[in-house]
């Protein structure tokens, strides 16, 4: 299909976890209308460096869809983890579900 681009636009605060805000692009001339990421998140240590020992998955599903040559913000909540438990976010894995290529329909 193509290539995606994802920015990390902000965390905040959400009951017990963090609600986590991402900027997706998408530069192809499809609309995808359902799409899945998974990834990871966790800590920094002490050095600024990534902490595998204590990562955290995380999985989400857009729904609301990603418009063909546009970028959209999309929220998703990780559970049990607040802002300033979280020094890094990775996606690992994106699945779409479903594209449209031209129409309404």
């Amino acid at each position: 299909m193509g290539t995606l681009t994802v920015q990390l636009k902000n965390l905040e605060a959400n009951g017990s976890g963090t609600l986590v805000r991402l900027v997706i692009g998408n530069p192809t001339s499809a609309n995808i209308t359902d799409l899945k990421l998974s990834g990871a998140w966790g800590a920094l240590d002490k050095n600024g460096t990534i902490n595998t020992a204590d990562e955290h998955d995380f999985s989400t599903s857009i729904s609301n869809g990603v418009p063909s040559s546009s970028w959209k913000v999309v929220s998703f909540n990780i559970d049990g983890g607040k802002p300033t438990d979280i020094g890094y976010i990775k996606i690992k894995y994106g699945s779409i579900q479903q594209i449209r290529l031209f129409g309404n329909n």
